[in-house]
Parts: structure tokens; sequence; C-alpha cells
């Protein structure tokens, strides 16, 4: 039998290790923020729509380099929140949808994420919140966040930008 760390149950299979293809893309269009999480890894840029309309469907690209080799195997989330704080279009998931985790990465190389995300054709015309974080699993504890000017976020997450809904 096969175990993965203190976990008792056996396992079918092992990952080895990945084949890494480095991306050849620029971040010329990107728009920059220069994130810390934990530390560990940093969020280089992103893409995403400025405006967007009830029930659209939309992309949001963000372009991570790990610092360091990370200590974990992390999930992203990321929020398009309204200004009371709830939620209109979410997604969490482990970056590349668990292809590439980020126990992977090695320092210096440029992570395109791909999220894909719904609005639904209800939400309210209005000004919303874009932002991103990052949290072990299970215990779904955020890991701190860095700003571009080296100022902690209390809530442990950053805020990209607005997004009109019109």
């Amino acid at each position: 039998p096969m175990y993965r760390r203190n976990d008792t149950a056996a396992l079918d299979r092992i990952t080895l290790g990945y084949v890494v293809v480095p991306w050849q893309g620029s971040l010329d269009t990107a728009k920059p923020v220069s994130a810390s999480f934990g530390d560990q890894v940093s969020l280089l840029s992103f893409e995403s729509p400025d405006s967007l309309s009830p029930g659209a469907e939309f992309d949001v690209v963000l372009y991570w380099e790990a610092l360091r080799p990370p200590e974990d195997d992390y999930v992203v989330f990321v929020h398009l929140q309204a200004a009371d704080g709830q939620p209109v279009a979410s997604h969490d998931g482990p970056p590349l949808d668990g292809r590439y985790p980020t126990t992977a990465w090695l320092p210096g190389d440029v992570v395109p994420h791909v999220v894909h995300m719904a609005l639904d054709p209800q939400t309210p015309v209005g000004t919303y919140r874009l932002q991103v974080g990052m949290y072990q699993w299970p215990g779904m504890e955020r890991l701190p966040v860095w700003d571009s000017e080296g100022v902690e976020q209390t809530d442990r997450v950053i805020v990209l930008q607005q997004i009109e809904v019109h």
C-alpha cells in the first residue's frame, strides 16, 4: 500500500511529478496587482471585463508567481461582491482545476489561471467589487495578503477592481 503524508487511507496511485511547460505569454495587456499571499505566492496581474450585463458569463485571468516553494496546495477564490458584501458570482477551486497544484509551482514561473464565472440574470444594476484570495483546505484558513505597497489586508483578500453591471 501507498500513503500520502499522515493519511492512513491507502492510495491506488501516486503522482511522481509534473511536466511543466513554461508559459511564454505576455503580461502587456494585464492590469498589474503585485500582491503577496502568505509570502509564498505573488499575484502579478489579472485580466477581467470592466462591465457586464446581468446573466453574462465572463473570465477572470490571474497571473501567479511562486516567491518560494509553496507550503501547501492552496485553493483560490474569486468573488464578485455587492457593497453589502453579498456575492453575486464566485468561484473557489485549486488553480488550473488541480492539474498544477501550488506545491508544484517553481519560483519565477508565471502560472496563468483562468476562472470562468457567470452572473445570475436577476443581478441588479450597480457597482461590484472583484476580489481574490487563497486558503488551505479543509481548514479554510486564508493566507495573509499584502498589497503592492506592503500593507497587510485585514480581510485577507485583494480587491482587483470595480465592475459595473448595467
